[in-house]
């Protein structure tokens, strides 16, 4: 068996050989993965066994986008180049020594550093057979949904079978709906700088446009399982909704159907028909009706930036019935923001603010954050005050209030501070944000 180095060094010259398979990748024949793509993944599970020990590894699954068939890669001038990520967990006896994981991790980082696109990264979750056995038993999240149907063990034993058979019936719709949140999050978290300042060059562009149709991809991912439909893939969410797109014309305009054909298409083949305006106003357009449908709100107009600040108003007035959510989801939210409250990352935080329910206002600061950036990139629309809203949100759920201009640094120093409060308070590490999250950014 090579040592890691070894299969570093055989990964950088291009000279792993598939004799090396000793784990399950029939998947990347099933999908006509590149050759260079398996290769990784006998990197990345080398890196996983050696480190933890082959003894200790229970099981490794892979899920999301590449599991599902629908991994965003291309070939030119036969250099591989990834937009998604792969997405592994890892289910163990024993901890592993500090070193060691440093180790593996500075290995997947080295692996990552080789696919120009910075999009591209290892994402692996551990956990021990007691807390995925709690996961198990208590887990009711659309991710572990789509865990249980797309999911594929790479190595060891079965555990998918022990996860929960997820139905609308027991489906975390608070957790679904939060998934509002987490996409418009993860879209301002990846604007290349350059676009901000107007000097993008055509990749960066690129980059920006795939995520904006991949961020859009996930309003069915919401919206069908508020009507009643479950299902496990984009392409199956977007063939049901363009079926049936005149039963949620009162939702969605009624050619929306044909935006979303046109996002599966570039997270499938990475070629692009619309411009960035197109791209940015209609996946704005969608998150505006899916959250007017989830808030109860109604259209005051045609009008994009009246009805940001019309949902930005209920959003004010902290209605959350939409995000609520089961006990684990709870929680762990509640456990991470005590967590805050106590170590004081941004100063002292008063009592009060521990029984705050922080999504809404954070939802509302991400909506006028992208409000501002929609307008200041295409719209020059004066008197416009999504900047001083996104700062007001801000003062509600991290109980700071920045003084800043009306401006593009202004609206920098937002997303930066905003970063840092997400470190903590969504992933409980101040460091996971920038271990993703490369130059461009």
């Amino acid at each position: 068996m090579r040592s890691p180095q070894k299969l570093l060094e055989d990964l950088e010259q291009g000279s792993i050989s598939m004799k090396d398979q000793k784990f399950n990748l029939e998947f990347c024949d099933v999908y006509k993965y590149p050759d260079e793509i398996k290769e990784h993944f006998i990197f990345i599970l080398n890196q996983i066994c050696d480190n933890f020990g082959w003894e200790n590894i229970l099981s490794i699954i892979l899920y999301g986008s590449t599991a599902r068939g629908e991994l965003s890669y291309t070939i030119k001038n036969g250099k591989l180049d990834i937009f998604s990520d792969y997405e592994l967990e890892v289910i163990y006896k024993n901890k592993i020594p500090r070193h060691r994981m440093d180790n593996l991790k500075k290995n997947l980082q080295k692996l990552s550093s080789q696919i120009k696109n910075p999009l591209f990264h290892v994402d692996i979750t551990y956990n021990t057979k007691w807390s995925f056995w709690l996961k198990a038993r208590l887990d009711r999240r659309i991710a572990i949904y789509e865990t249980k149907k797309n999911g594929i063990i790479l190595y060891g034993e079965n555990f998918l079978k022990k996860l929960p058979e997820i139905t609308l019936k027991n489906l975390d719709m608070g957790n679904t709906n939060e998934l509002t949140l987490i996409r418009l999050w993860m879209q301002l978290l990846f604007i290349p700088k350059n676009v901000i300042i107007g000097n993008p060059s055509k990749y960066e562009v690129e980059i920006l446009k795939y995520f904006l149709a991949r961020n859009s991809l996930e309003i069915l991912t919401i919206f069908l399982p508020n009507q009643g439909i479950l299902l496990p893939t984009y392409k199956d969410r977007v063939r049901y909704f363009s079926q049936k797109y005149k039963k949620f014309s009162y939702v969605f305009p009624e050619d929306f159907h044909v935006f979303l054909n046109e996002c599966y298409n570039v997270k499938k083949t990475l070629h692009y028909n619309l411009s960035l305006k197109d791209y940015y106003q209609n996946m704005l357009e969608g998150y505006l009706c899916l959250l007017e449908y989830l808030l109860g709100a109604e259209k005051v107009s045609s009008d994009l930036f009246e009805r940001a600040e019309k949902v930005s108003e209920i959003l004010y007035s902290g209605k959350k019935d939409f995000l609520k959510d089961n006990s684990l989801s709870k929680y762990r939210r509640i456990r991470r923001e005590f967590r805050m409250w106590k170590n004081r990352p941004f100063g002292k935080l008063p009592l009060i603010w521990l029984f705050r329910d922080k999504r809404p206002y954070i939802l509302g600061f991400l909506l006028n954050m992208h409000m501002f950036l929609f307008n200041e990139l295409f719209e020059k629309k004066e008197k416009v005050n999504f900047l001083e809203n996104a700062n007001r949100f801000m003062a509600k759920f991290s109980n700071i209030n920045l003084k800043i201009q009306n401006d593009i640094q202004g609206w920098s120093k937002l997303r930066e501070r905003f970063i840092k409060f997400m470190s903590y308070w969504l992933y409980n590490d101040p460091f996971y944000v920038y271990s993703i999250r490369r130059e461009m950014f």
